[in-house]
């Protein structure tokens, strides 16, 4: 498991949880994924307010050790949107991201 921001938790197979209160500590509870939009996204808060980040983006992160720079893109490797496994998804820059894209070609992930 690795440590996104403040109490989300993220495997390997992409399933990201979050770290919730209960009486006598916390516990870990898999997050709620919402999929209403181009791509699957989840609530967290952030010094009490509310937001919103996308799955693939969360595994990325978590597993890089850091934020995405503003020159990366996260890329599915099988081009499934709802596939966000560590092994499904590489960073490349925004350029060879359209590349692939346009060729349909398939890359090998590279967060691991």
């Amino acid at each position: 498991m690795k440590i996104w921001k403040n109490n989300v938790e993220v495997d390997e197979y992409g399933r990201i949880f979050k770290r919730v209160k209960v009486k006598g500590g916390s516990k870990l509870q898999p997050a709620k994924v919402y999929k209403n939009g181009r791509y699957p996204t989840i609530t967290y808060k952030d010094n009490g307010k509310k937001k919103i980040a996308t799955c693939h983006r969360v595994v990325a992160e978590s597993y890089l050790g850091r934020p995405l720079q503003g020159t990366e893109t996260v890329h599915h490797c099988n081009h499934q949107r709802n596939d966000y496994q560590v092994s499904n998804l590489c960073i490349v820059s925004r350029a060879t991201h359209d590349i692939i894209e346009y060729k349909g070609l398939y890359c090998k992930g590279n967060l691991k």
